[in-house]
């Protein structure tokens, strides 16, 4: 069977979201911007995860509310 290339992508993901597994976060770092665009108000939380192997991956998530 041929190896899934995403499944090392995925054990970030779970240690990320609190699973367990071999991947452990030895630090995060988060930061926070908001602006306005047309009639929105836009929130962008940006969060780096360092593993203890030298991985870092960045999640972000951007809010968008009309107004």
């Amino acid at each position: 069977m041929k190896p899934d290339p995403l499944e090392p992508l995925a054990a970030y993901a779970r240690a990320i979201m609190g699973g367990t597994g071999a991947e452990r976060i030895i630090g995060r770092d988060e930061r926070s911007e908001r602006w306005r665009e047309a009639d929105c108000q836009v929130t962008l939380r940006q969060r780096d995860y360092r593993f203890d192997n030298g991985v870092v991956i960045r999640r972000g998530i951007e809010v968008e509310i009309a107004k």
